[in-house]
């Protein structure tokens, strides 16, 4: 069997080159052995093209700018309107103990203004009786007038209204019991003056020391209310 180039495919003798094409004969073999193409590569497929970021847009000129991330709805108002709504809230927060605080400053300055002794040449007011009627009463005109000392007591019980504090609630206590002592003490001294008379002490005693009393009374009953709810635990 012959021998052919396994380049050109020529057949050989025994020669160490190939007659037509050179090639030396350790590469000339019995049959021509084809060469194997290589593999053909996976061709990559294009990348797709990342979606534009989209810009901020800013907002119109004179728009109230939004709130800061994270923050709810509604949460940027105005100065003004927050004001208005925290007077309106404290007066929603007002519990019936409160009222009833209020009202009795109110019935103490009211007190002062109203008739505490009558008679038949006319009447007289907290501000017609000196301070000093409610130990003697026979002190004449001495000391100030009770209805600047019932000003203080009620001014007091209406900061202890508005500042809450361990403080104010001992003031208020001490308050209560000053103007319930003032018309008691009113009401005994002119029970004294009016027993060499023969006027009774119905006759004579207004409306003012009575209302005082019951002010002043109202004001203790808070004051020992709001201790006890600040010691209650939660």
């Amino acid at each position: 069997m012959g021998k052919f180039c396994t380049q050109c495919g020529a057949p050989h003798d025994d020669g160490k080159f190939c007659s037509d094409c050179g090639t030396p004969f350790p590469l000339v073999g019995s049959t021509p052995t084809p060469t194997a193409s290589p593999p053909p590569t996976a061709q990559s497929a294009p990348a797709t093209p990342a979606p534009p970021t989209a810009l901020p847009m800013s907002p119109p000129i004179g728009a109230e700018p939004p709130p800061p991330s994270g923050a709810p709805l509604g949460s940027v108002a105005s100065a003004p309107a927050m004001a208005d709504s925290s007077l309106a809230a404290r007066v929603k927060q007002f519990a019936v103990i409160d009222w009833v605080h209020l009202g009795a400053v109110v019935a103490a300055v009211v007190a002062v203004f109203i008739p505490w002794l009558r008679s038949p040449a006319g009447s007289a007011d907290a501000m017609d009786v000196p301070s000093l009627f409610l130990i003697n009463n026979e002190a004449g005109d001495r000391g100030i007038e009770v209805g600047m000392l019932v000003f203080v007591c009620a001014a007091i019980a209406l900061a202890a209204l508005v500042v809450r504090a361990p403080v104010m609630r001992k003031l208020l206590l001490g308050v209560g019991v000053a103007m319930a002592m003032m018309g008691v003490l009113f009401v005994i001294q002119l029970n004294r003056l009016l027993s060499t008379s023969y006027t009774s002490l119905t006759d004579a005693l207004g409306v003012g020391p009575i209302l005082l009393l019951v002010a002043g009374v109202a004001l203790v009953y808070v004051a020992v209310q709001s201790g006890r709810t600040s010691q209650r635990p939660g």
